[in-house]
């Protein structure tokens, strides 16, 4: 498959699927977490929201080395534990 975006002169660039998606949730203001692993051939997309529970809800889209092929969909939820630090309190009034 061959993805073309136009750059910023207006020139068509070849793409990969992995570049355009990211491109597309961070203009959209989603957090990402993204990576790979060194020695291994894929990498990812991960979209972090987080829900109403609490927790933080991520996406993990993984792709092959060349960035244009979905080898995998994984959800990964995070409860998020609220912590107080009174040891660190101060008077405001």
């Amino acid at each position: 498959m061959e993805i073309y975006i136009k750059n910023l002169k207006g020139q068509l660039e070849e793409t990969t699927l992995y570049d355009v998606l990211e491109m597309a949730f961070i203009d959209a203001k989603f957090k990402l977490e993204n990576g790979s692993f060194s020695g291994e051939n894929h990498c990812w997309i991960g979209v972090v929201q987080e829900s109403d529970k609490p927790a933080e809800v991520v996406t993990n889209i993984t792709f092959d080395g060349n960035g244009n092929n979905i080898t995998g969909i994984k959800v990964y939820e995070t409860p998020i534990k609220r912590v107080v630090d009174s040891d660190h309190s101060r008077q405001v009034v």
